[in-house]
């Protein structure tokens, strides 16, 4: 079926149909005469319709296949497209992978770089090496041929303050960036170091050509093969104090970012390091001023130290003559009373420029940081006797009182300097009686609580004693009273007085503070002054032996006046004497002393003459001076106790007796071979004492076994 049933064509014998499709086809018809009755037997026509040539099978099946090849060769083609597609995002990620990697990689050397400096700057070895360590890190993560470190500072407006001084500079030559003329070093600009110092942030040139105008001569910058620079300021606590330079020299350089912020991360380390070597510097400036000015007062010190010797030995030898030859005319019982007094004021006079002479030494000693503390065990009550019966009748032939009081129970026996504290004494009782013209003076002295302390043996522990020198003389105003402890200064009252030298009170402060003491005064005017120190002492663990192993039981031998040594028993054994001496005076009056003593004396004018004679007599002693011509004494002392020993024969008593009181001559002598020391001017009851000393000498009235 094309029609569903049949159709009537009216009085048309036609029938036609269109766009029928392709196939077989059955026409059938009927006739009727009047419409109503149909002729039964139908008239049929088979009719085909063939299909056109594209509507044919194989045509449909080729066009079908067509259509696959050309959907497969689509297919084909989108998943080239799309491999190609994944091929280039691959390409791409793996670039981007390679990147990153890159990075990565360039970030945790940056890392390790970060942290090798950073250890490198915190390690404590020399300021120089750690730039320099820092600098060859900074050279190898960078790559590039060159990098410095200057120094340079900014002013407030902006100006450098001066020209930018280098501090370290590292040449990278075994990296990727070739340096040429790698010794020598770009031109510093000055535009481009304010450039830096001025800025916050790192100054990242890739060609210099483009930024010439921040180098002054950018021609030579070329020539030593500089293409790229890289550079960061250092400061400290927000002061610009330099910067940090990176020269990139084989080709033009790209900056990264992350270059950059690792460089600005390392400047405050740099500008830490940059700070400490400044300081250094200034300590080290300031050490070298320092040792200049030590070698300075050392010379100074030592030209003082020369000329106070020379000085009181010039002084000490007239004086020897002065005050031996009065006291040898004082024995003359045939003097008148006008000729005792003269010789009274000559002796006296004397025993002043002595003391004058001392108390110079003793303030130059202590400025010299040369006195030491020699301590010993000694009774305390007896120096205090001592002190009393040496001053008692200067100040009671004044018309003045003189007391000691014990305030309290005193130790007997204690350790520490006796003639350190036995000279401050004196010196504050003899200045009392200076400035005292009635009334009187006193010393009181108590004794602090024992602190035990049995570290030591033989020792219960330590103490501080008190002392006070009290007086009723014309006293001090308040203004005066803080220079009194100065050297060479004195109160108006002592300049009235025109006594004293303004040393004593100086010695009294250096001695006490020696003794880990202190010293004060008080004073009123028209009222009287007292003068109050303590000093720390120990206290030993007392025995029944230990006042008569001290000698300290009483006064007699502590005060050197009371025995008194002046000629030696008759028909006492010969004693030779060789008195070694080049000035004539002090070589007359040993001998006179010694002579009217009972010795044989033999007479040397200086070392060589001294050693001649000691080979031709033998002599028991040798009074030996220090400084003679020809032979020092010293040189002499050594050869006599060489050839004695070579000879095998009783070796001399050898006294250094010299004008030179330093201790360091005391020391020189005693370690050339003298047996003991004697200064000059010396009493004839203290040479005497000494002879006595170290032979057995037997005198007139006493009897003695010092040997």
């Amino acid at each position: 079926g094309v029609d569903n049933g049949w159709q009537s064509s009216g009085d048309s014998q036609e029938a036609s149909y269109s766009s029928l499709p392709s196939g077989k086809y059955l026409f059938e018809v009927r006739a009727s005469a009047d419409g109503t009755n149909w002729n039964p037997t139908k008239a049929r026509v088979m009719v085909e319709i063939v299909p056109p040539w594209y509507a044919r099978w194989y045509t449909r099946l080729s066009l079908s296949l067509l259509v696959l090849a050309l959907l497969a060769s689509l297919v084909m083609m989108r998943i080239r497209v799309r491999e190609e597609r994944l091929r280039r995002q691959q390409e791409q990620l793996e670039v981007k992978y390679s990147r990153a990697e890159a990075a990565l990689a360039r970030q945790l050397q940056h890392a390790m770089l970060l942290e090798e400096t950073g250890r490198a700057l915190g390690e404590n070895e020399g300021v120089e090496h750690l730039l320099k360590t820092a600098l060859e890190n900074l050279s190898e993560s960078f790559n590039v041929g060159r990098c410095y470190v200057m120094s340079a500072m900014l002013q407030p407006n902006g100006k450098l303050v001066e020209s930018p001084e280098m501090v370290i500079n590292h040449l990278n030559c075994d990296g990727g960036d070739h340096v040429e003329r790698a010794g020598a070093l770009p031109p510093e600009s000055h535009r481009f170091a304010r450039a830096v110092m001025r800025s916050e942030d790192a100054i990242a040139i890739g060609n210099i050509e483009e930024k010439a105008h921040l180098f002054d001569d950018i021609e030579t910058l070329k020539k030593l093969g500089m293409k790229a620079v890289l550079a960061v300021r250092t400061s400290y606590l927000g002061t610009p104090n330099g910067y940090i330079a990176l020269n990139h020299c084989s080709t033009v350089r790209e900056w990264q970012e992350d270059e950059i912020k690792l460089l600005e991360s390392l400047a405050g380390q740099f500008g830490l390091v940059l700070a400490q070597m400044e300081q250094q510097q200034r300590e080290e400036a300031h050490r070298a001023e320092l040792e200049a000015a030590k070698r300075e007062a050392e010379v100074a010190n030592s030209s003082k130290s020369e000329f106070l010797a020379k000085m009181t030995h010039e002084l000490r030898t007239p004086l020897n003559a002065i005050i031996g030859f009065s006291e040898l005319l004082s024995d003359d019982r045939e003097l008148t009373q006008r000729q005792r007094e003269t010789l009274d004021i000559i002796n006296h006079s004397g025993e002043h420029l002595l003391g004058v002479i001392n108390d110079i030494l003793d303030v130059s000693k202590i400025e010299a940081g040369k006195v030491e503390l020699t301590s010993e065990k000694f009774s305390l009550v007896s120096l205090m006797r001592s002190v009393y019966e040496m001053l008692a009748f200067g100040i009671k032939a004044k018309g003045l009182g003189f007391e000691v009081n014990r305030l309290g129970e005193l130790p007997d026996l204690i350790v520490s300097d006796k003639h350190k504290l036995r000279q401050v004494l004196v010196n504050l009782v003899s200045n009392a009686t200076k400035f005292t013209e009635k009334g009187m003076i006193s010393i009181n002295v108590r004794a602090g609580d024992l602190e035990e302390d049995d570290s030591k043996p033989g020792i219960l522990g330590k103490r501080k004693l008190y002392f006070e020198v009290r007086d009723t003389g014309a006293g001090m105003d308040a203004t005066e009273l803080p220079r009194l402890f100065q050297k060479f200064s004195q109160t108006e009252t002592g300049q009235k007085s025109l006594r004293g030298t303004g040393l004593g009170l100086a010695i009294c402060k250096g001695f006490v503070g020696l003794m880990n003491g202190e010293i004060e005064v008080e004073s009123q005017v028209g009222v009287g002054s007292a003068f109050r120190f303590y000093i720390e002492c120990e206290e030993p663990v007392p025995t029944e032996t230990s006042n008569a192993e001290d000698g300290t039981t009483n006064a007699a031998s502590e005060f050197a006046g009371e025995i008194q040594y002046r000629r030696l028993v008759p028909g006492h054994e010969e004693i030779r004497v060789l008195v070694a001496e080049d000035q004539p005076a002090n070589r007359l009056l040993a001998s006179r002393i010694l002579k009217s003593a009972g010795f044989t004396v033999i007479e040397a004018v200086n070392g060589a003459e001294a050693v001649e004679k000691w080979r031709e007599s033998k002599p028991h002693v040798i009074l030996m001076d220090e400084e003679m011509p020809v032979m020092r004494g010293r040189e002499a002392t050594e050869i006599i106790r060489e050839e004695a020993k070579a000879e095998a024969i009783e070796k001399p008593v050898i006294i250094s007796l010299t004008a030179f009181a330093l201790d360091e001559t005391r020391d020189a002598v005693l370690a050339s071979g003298c047996d003991d020391f004697l200064a000059k001017p010396f009493r004839i009851e203290v040479l005497l004492r000494i002879l006595a000393k170290h032979l057995p000498l037997r005198f007139e009235g006493v009897e003695v076994d010092a040997a």
